[in-house]
């Protein structure tokens, strides 16, 4: 995956959360695709949801990192690696 960041990145505006070293352990096995979302038709079928036991296990093991920068940053990562978006909660 290759990012290029806009604008900054900071707690508050839903920075990208990534498992470090995640991907050595292979695909993690308890994914799952969720036919029951709305948007399975498109995007949705392409990601993989992972029960929470291995995602707590995982974060457990591993930790977890936010990725905050500044804008201009490019972000290069192996898609093998655990990571999703966190929540939006910036009042700006």
């Amino acid at each position: 995956m290759i990012r290029i960041f806009l604008d900054d990145v900071t707690p508050c505006n839903a920075p990208l959360l990534a498992i470090p070293g995640s991907r050595k352990d292979g695909p993690v096995s308890e994914a799952i695709i969720d036919e029951n979302v709305s948007d399975y038709k498109g995007a949705a079928k392409f990601r993989f949801d992972i029960t929470d036991d291995t995602l707590s296990h995982l974060v457990n093991r591993k930790g977890i990192k936010s990725v905050d920068c500044p804008a201009g940053t490019v972000l290069l990562m192996n898609m093998a690696v655990v990571h999703r978006c966190s929540v939006y909660i910036s009042p700006l």
